[in-house]
């Protein structure tokens, strides 16, 4: 069986003297392979053709008579991501499969993306949010990765009733965290103990792309955008327990904060079991993982 990453390119090779019909399952291999695998195969005649995979998943396909599996799983420390490309409905789906599908409370999808077709638009009403089920499904008690993108139609929160919330990790007051735009200062990343607050504004109408790394003992918080690179706008120190008892809400958050909604398209939210480098928060902005 060949293993290949969510996301990635992958280049399968026909024969085409062959009907394009025979492959049931046009998947790719890597063609760095391509000799051992059609090693009876002229590969003057051959045919590429490219898949990038958007589920995780076991997928066959049969050439020339013989079957093939590919197994296709998260990108390494991949937890969660909800791409929201269902359109129609209101439930989103943990496409790395976690189990961990959520549920649309008050918002409305559009086809504004940046790098799909669809996003959420959240209302910023009382408990309008994406409702993940108990943040005790993840482990944030060690290095852990938030990332988001965000559209935003003030400088600040566009939730008119408070803080335009991207994450809240079951934060009760007591433990959890929050991570946020605040209605008057910048972004923000809230513990029981900590307070981590920058004092950018944003840009707004622009796709951003947002992301909380958590090392073991800082929180950096840092933006970019499909045309700009990532930078670091905030970092503090943490003590605190980050393991919540509440929902986890995605896009807006609980009745313990006053339900605040996000308020603006909201899209691709992830999680990750390590503290990300920039080059791969980067990969994440381009649309390469």
């Amino acid at each position: 069986m060949n293993e290949i990453a969510i996301n990635d390119t992958f280049v399968l090779y026909h024969n085409i003297s062959k009907n394009k019909n025979d492959i049931k399952d046009i998947l790719s291999i890597n063609s760095e392979n391509i000799d051992n695998i059609w090693e009876n195969i002229d590969i003057q005649k051959l045919e590429k053709l490219e898949f990038k995979p958007e589920k995780i998943g076991e997928y066959t396909f049969d050439i020339n008579g013989n079957t093939y599996t590919i197994e296709v799983y998260p990108p390494e420390n991949g937890v969660s991501n909800w791409n929201f490309e269902e359109g129609n409905e209101n439930n989103v789906t943990d496409i790395w499969e976690n189990g961990q599908d959520g549920t649309i409370l008050n918002g409305n999808w559009v086809s504004d993306s940046p790098h799909g077709e669809y996003s959420i638009d959240m209302n910023s009403g009382n408990n309008d949010m994406i409702d993940m089920g108990p943040s005790d499904n993840w482990d944030f008690s060690s290095a852990f990765t938030l990332t988001c993108w965000i559209k935003s139609s003030k400088t600040a929160s566009p939730d008119s009733t408070g803080s335009g919330w991207f994450v809240n990790g079951g934060h009760n007051k007591t433990n959890g965290f929050a991570f946020y735009l605040d209605d008057t200062d910048g972004h923000r990343f809230l513990t029981n103990n900590e307070d981590i607050i920058s004092d950018n504004s944003i840009n707004t109408d622009i796709w951003l792309f947002m992301a909380a790394v958590y090392d073991g003992n800082e929180v950096t918080i840092y933006e970019g955008s499909l045309s700009s690179s990532i930078n670091s706008v905030a970092t503090g120190e943490v003590d605190a327990d980050m393991n919540g008892n509440h929902t986890l809400a995605i896009a807006g958050s609980t009745s313990d904060w006053g339900g605040e909604g996000w308020g603006d398209p909201f899209d691709d939210p992830r999680i990750y079991d390590t503290d990300l480098s920039i080059s791969r928060l980067n990969n994440i902005r381009l649309g390469n993982e």
